[in-house]
């Protein structure tokens, strides 16, 4: 939010020492003033570099995000912002961003989840429980590049977020944490709020690290080794240098399929395994007194293999209703691959993936007191995907040969931006003012480019006839698992966009402060948008504060959401409501697509938001801080992917027919079963609010207490939707029994993804105890409620086509609140730490899913599980710092 940040500094220490009791009724008198969940804290005591075993020499800290100011702290700051050092993303045990983020940040939130397509291995952050591209990334101030790749499950859904773990830990020197919007600032994806990564600085300073660990079940082995160090440019400059290199390995909780139990668990729904490395450098060179060239690289380097769903060597209906399989003269499903594949086979997909970020600037002084940035930046994703161990059955079929052993190369997607940036600032003092007014404009150019290459032809090829194997009512094409993209879905996309803005930041009083802040875009592919926001803050006693603010925003269609396609083989459909047997392609179209255009499919436009908080920062006594703010987001014209719409059905042939006819008109997209594609689909309102209590106690034996408790609540609610498109309203009036629009928002997608796909409430107890060389450092933390809605249509009838006598609602599940808790001890001798420490150390696990959703006893956990499913990790770290 553009605006004075109010800041919330982890990882530092305060001096005096309130007794325990003045704490517990402060804390208490908080609470029951305010009945909801609140803030981030101010603390403009602390100092987010200062060593965690001092306890003096505080020095004020001051934050660049969402805001101009170089003079604004906690003191005078209107808009939450969360500083963590690095030492306290260190205290979590994580090994990546995003980990030590959620476990620091009740209103974020990093699922494990287990996939088997590119969304296990590239995990979303979602917060305020909004999708996790409506949160723009900087790294140093400058916006990161966003990946090529569209998430197809959990909060993720239908996004192309920012992928934390291309960002190295052991570089950052802080993060600043946004929690507003500020897309009068910052343009688009700033909804939500703004993480802003902020690397080490100096020539000064270096660490070598290693940490290992694995899961109390005996999988999940990690390893990761980093150094980070700097070196000077003469007496003007400096460049500090990075590197990590790790592995995730892959983690498993299936069990054996009911179908065939003499097979074993082949591992469904297990994480990928992967391996990483990265390499990256920042520095600065004063040119001159007044000009400061500034650089900066990040390297990233990824390769993960996911284990897809396992293709037996035949298949057997399962009867739901009696909870019986099915016997051979009613249920046997074969496959001519049978052959090469005595016991089935177990098809994963490979992912190689490669991250740059360069940045290249000046910065200066001219004139008096005018400040100026203009800097460049290059982004790009690169990802390569292959489908190993598989077959390709219409390949097969036709030519009798699976071409290299099973192997196939799928194809190439890349995401490029690059930015152009003019930043100018001045503080100007004006007589009839107490205070200065900072004036800060600017101007952005911004050329993004997405591109897809074609993969192997066996990875794709399709069969002119309709498949061999009984029931699986659609021609086999592509393969199995993750089909590769043809010529038909390669492409070379781009648009461009130019910016400018304007701020003014003040305190027209000592008392009230005040910013206002403008911005206007304008996009090659969409049009124009203005966008503006308003902070204010009134310091009613140097104890006490209220602040709030009103701003608008958007996001803009990314070009992964306009032009990705993909075809995802599965074992299955569903029937009214009943499993049939056979192999399915599944494909999500862009919205270019002619086929999906039939369907319904229409040009995106942005997303646009109305941000409104209010908060209060309150320092009852000395060393306690508590702040709260509430707030409601309201989204029109959200972008998701839509519910899968049914190509072909045994229940209405006229409506296959007549969808065949225009299937045939497209290729090899003649093998689809199903057919999704990106909407501008409804209006969400978001309501919530966060709470955090700091203290600190010093004790006289010279051991210090730092204690965090923060709390988010979040209440998400759809509440509207856009008009059925013409096309596919006319092809529903010619089928009206088809269940079209109930699948086009299907209740998985409004309540199972956007209203209840993410925890309601979280809360994080962190205590960190520190005394002569050793830290002791324990967090516990309560996951909400998540709920499983079956595809039971439209949400909100209670009858649908689908289900004339009502929503069957037996696939839904609630999977109650879980605590969990984690540990670490550390020994500090000489440059040397050592620590041990484990996560989940009750090895907690979600509820089971039912009978119903466990994918044939292959899943006996819910991969929408907000904390995982793989129980305790237990981890060792060594490290030497200079």
């Amino acid at each position: 939010m553009p605006g004075f940040s109010g800041i919330n500094v982890v990882g530092s220490e305060m001096k005096k020492r309130p007794t325990f009791s003045q704490l517990s009724a402060a804390v208490l008198l908080a609470l029951s003033q305010w009945a909801v969940a609140g803030s981030a804290l101010a603390d403009d005591k602390a100092d987010v570099a200062a060593d965690p075993k001092k306890t003096s020499n505080m020095q004020t800290v001051t934050v660049t995000t969402g805001t101009h100011s170089s003079e604004r702290t906690a003191s005078t700051s209107l808009a939450p912002v969360d500083v963590l050092s690095a030492e306290a993303l260190k205290s979590t045990g994580a090994t990546d961003v995003a980990t030590a983020l959620s476990r620091l940040e009740p209103s974020l939130n990093f699922p494990l989840y287990a996939g088997s397509d590119a969304s296990g291995s590239q995990r979303p952050m979602s917060m305020r429980g909004l999708s996790p591209d409506l949160v723009l990334v900087l790294v140093d101030g400058k916006r990161y590049h966003t990946p090529s790749y569209i998430n197809t499950s959990g909060q993720g859904y239908g996004t192309a977020p920012v992928d934390f773990q291309t960002l190295p830990l052991s570089a950052v020197d802080h993060i600043e944490v946004l929690r507003d919007g500020a897309a009068a600032l910052y343009g688009s994806d700033a909804i939500a709020g703004v993480v802003n990564v902020v690397l080490k600085k100096g020539a000064k300073g270096g660490a070598l690290d290693f940490t290992g660990g694995q899961y109390s079940a005996g999988d999940g082995r990690k390893y990761l080794g980093s150094a980070n160090f700097g070196l000077p440019l003469g007496d003007k400059g400096w460049v500090r240098f990075d590197a990590e290199k790790g592995y995730d390995g892959r983690i498993s909780r299936s069990q054996p399929n009911i179908f065939a139990p003499e097979i074993g668990s082949p591992g469904q729904g297990s994480t990928p395994s992967v391996q990483h490395k990265s390499f990256n450098l920042n520095g600065s060179y004063n040119i001159t007194s007044n000009l400061e060239l500034y650089f900066m690289a990040v390297n990233t380097w990824r390769d993960s293999v996911a284990k897809m769903n396992y293709r037996y060597p035949y298949l057997r209906y399962r009867d739901y209703s009696s909870r019986q399989i099915g016997s051979p003269a009613n249920g046997y499903v074969g496959y001519p691959e049978w052959a090469l594949y005595p016991q089935g086979y177990n098809p994963a997909l490979e992912n190689k993936t490669q991250d740059n970020e360069l940045v290249l600037g000046l910065r200066g002084e001219i004139g008096d007191g005018w400040r100026w940035d203009v800097g460049a930046n290059y982004g790009r994703n690169k990802l390569s995907m292959y489908t190993v161990g598989s077959i390709n059955r219409a390949y097969y079929q036709d030519f009798g040969t699976n071409p290299n052993g099973g192997d196939f190369y799928d194809g190439t997607f890349r995401n490029k931006q690059q930015v152009l940036t003019a930043d100018i600032t001045k503080d100007f003092s004006l007589s009839w003012l107490p205070n200065s007014v900072t004036l800060a404009f600017g101007a952005q150019y911004l050329r993004e480019t997405y591109s897809l290459d074609a993969g192997d032809v066996a990875s794709y090829y399709a069969t002119t006839t309709r498949g061999t194997a009984p029931n699986s009512g659609v021609p086999q094409a592509g393969a199995q698992g993750y089909s590769g993209y043809s010529p038909q879905s390669a492409g070379d996309w781009g648009r461009h966009s130019v910016a400018g803005y304007v701020s003014l930041e003040t305190n027209l009083t000592d008392k009230l402060g005040v910013s206002l802040a403008g911005r206007h875009e304008k996009y090659s592919d969409f049009g124009r948008t203005t966008n503006g926001a308003l902070s204010l803050r009134y310091d009613f006693t140097d104890n006490f504060a209220l602040r709030g603010s009103v701003s608008s925003g958007f996001k803009a269609p990314s070009l992964a959401q306009s032009y990705y396609s993909v075809v995802v083989s599965t074992s299955y459909t569903v029937e009214q409501g009943v499993p049939v047997a056979g192999l399915y392609n599944g494909g999500i179209f862009p919205v270019t697509n002619a086929l999906a255009q039939t369907l319904g499919a229409r040009p995106l436009k942005p997303e646009k938001s109305n941000n409104y908080s209010l908060g209060m920062v309150w320092s009852p006594i000395d060393n306690l801080n508590l702040t709260l703010d509430v707030y409601q987001i309201d989204i029109s014209d959200r972008i998701t992917l839509s519910g899968s719409i049914p190509t072909v059905s045994a229940s209405y042939p006229g409506y296959s027919s007549y969808i065949q006819n225009i299937l045939a008109q497209h290729g090899d997209y003649a093998s689809y079963a199903s057919v999704q594609y990106m909407m501008n689909g409804f209006d969400t309102r978001t309501r919530g609010a966060d709470l955090v209590a700091d203290y600190d106690y010093a004790f006289a034996n010279g051991g210090n207490l730092r204690s965090t408790l923060s709390f988010n609540v979040t209440g998400n609610k759809v509440t509207g939707y856009n008009s059925i498109p013409p096309s596919l309203a006319a092809v529903q009036a010619q089928f009206p029994n088809v269940p079209l629009t109930s699948r086009l928002y299907s209740r998985s997608l409004i309540k199972g993804v956007y209203e209840h796909g993410g925890p309601n409430s979280k809360l994080v107890l962190n205590e960190n105890y520190s005394q002569g060389p050793w830290s002791f450092n324990a967090t516990l933390t309560r996951y909400g409620a998540v709920t499983r809605y079956a595809d039971a249509g439209h949400a909100g009838r209670t009858t649908t086509p689908l289900y004339p006598n009502g929503l069957n609602t037996t696939f839904d599940q609630r999977y109650g609140a879980r605590w969990l808790l984690d540990l670490a001890a550390t020994y500090n001798h000489d440059r040397w730490s050592f620590t041990l420490g484990a996560d989940n150390v009750f090895n907690t696990y979600p509820e089971k899913n039912s009978y119903y959703n466990n994918q044939t006893n292959q899943m006996p956990y819910p991969t929408m599980s907000p904390f995982g499913f793989f129980g305790a990790y237990v981890y060792g770290k060594v490290g030497y710092h200079w």
